[in-house]
């Protein structure tokens, strides 16, 4: 950790500032990752989101309220009511995903895959040969975007579910639903009042599910420590499941101990709420990443007014309060593409569990999705 944080302070000596943002906070949080100029958010006084082993702690407090819902399926006597949950794969990039459709479709069913959430934009009528390819397959297909301000700016989202409505009402090929991947927490103020952020958002969901209309599934990618969050005294977690049909928890990470740990929260409000969750796993390269977090008091002389901007300068010397790193090793199977196909072979034993999903499978060429 030494030697990371005196990598830190020496990448990137001035760091720019949203002033606005700045009056409004008690502490920032700079997030440096390998190769790239680090990123600011902005925190109240106090952020529990800040502190990830009390999430973790208040999550697993907060499902464990229903032990029924949260005890672990007999093994192997229950194993009927497991072994036949699902397995689906992210497709971003819809571009790999059109160029040999039945190709990439022979591969996902050969590899055990029987969904897919598949990335739509406004060419989407022009993708029924890929719809198609897929279904014939044996492949559902799970129209996916998101963006994090789309609380703020639902539009693209809205056009997505209308295209998603017309082109099942023109086409012989189904798509089965609609799933929502929007990560509000990624701007850069929204922990200086996130309970109204993420109000915005659940309203979103609620809107989006409207216009959807029934007979299509309405999902969500969520990460796992919202089973940790609450908005108006309520859990944020339990509010985004009983907004939708199903979520996906992004439970990045690579021993079976942790994905269990952190997905199971997860897995028991979606039970006790009647519905089912996807745990997801990542194979695509990720980097390691180091977050300082700094007492805006603290800061005297470092937050300048330089060339009319407001800038921190870093360098030696900067007074951290508190930091964490994270491994791209710990969140992510690329290089180790047997560990994955390991861990996927045996499924979750919990009655809320809909199966893995994958995000970062090779979707082009002739290879194996895994490499």
């Amino acid at each position: 950790m030494a030697a990371a944080l005196a990598g830190c302070a020496t990448h990137a000596p001035r760091i720019a500032l949203d002033e606005a943002a700045w009056r409004h906070s008690a502490r920032i949080e700079l997030v440096y990752v390998e190769g790239a100029a680090p990123t600011v958010a902005y925190l109240p006084a106090s952020d529990p989101a800040a502190n990830a082993g009390e999430l973790q702690a208040l999550a697993q407090q907060d499902a464990a309220a229903d032990p029924g819902d949260c005890t672990p399926l007999a093994m192997p006597a229950s194993r009927a009511r497991v072994e036949d949950r699902h397995r689906a794969a992210w497709a971003w990039d819809i571009r790999a995903a059109r160029a040999a459709p039945q190709a990439l479709a022979a591969r996902l069913a050969d590899a055990g895959f029987d969904t897919l959430f598949l990335q739509v934009d406004a060419q989407l009528d022009s993708d029924e040969p890929l719809v198609a390819a897929l279904a014939a397959a044996g492949l559902r297909i799970i129209a996916l975007d998101g963006y994090p301000d789309a609380a703020e700016h639902p539009q693209a989202l809205e056009r997505d579910i209308e295209l998603v409505r017309r082109f099942n009402a023109t086409h012989a090929a189904r798509i089965a639903g609609f799933q929502v991947d929007v990560e509000p927490y990624l701007l850069p103020g929204f922990r200086l009042d996130a309970e109204a952020g993420f109000g915005r958002y659940l309203a979103l969901l609620r809107s989006l599910r409207a216009q959807l209309g029934p007979g299509l599934e309405f999902s969500a990618a969520i990460p796992f420590w919202y089973a940790g969050e609450r908005v108006a005294g309520r859990n944020l977690a339990a509010e985004v499941i009983a907004a939708t049909d199903s979520v996906a928890v992004m439970s990045y990470r690579t021993t079976r101990v942790q994905v269990e740990e952190f997905s199971r929260p997860l897995l028991c409000l979606a039970a006790r709420h009647g519905r089912t969750a996807w745990v997801g796993l990542e194979l695509a390269p990720l980097k390691s990443e180091v977050h300082l977090v700094l007492d805006a008091a603290s800061l005297g002389r470092r937050v300048r007014r330089e060339a009319g901007r407001l800038v921190l300068v870093a360098g030696a010397g900067l007074p951290v309060a508190s930091s964490y790193s994270v491994k791209a090793a710990d969140l992510s199977f690329s290089g180790n593409p047997r560990g994955l196909r390991e861990l996927i072979a045996t499924p979750l034993p919990y009655a809320g569990f809909a199966g893995w999903a994958i995000n970062g499978l090779s979707l082009d060429g002739d290879g194996s999705l895994f490499r």
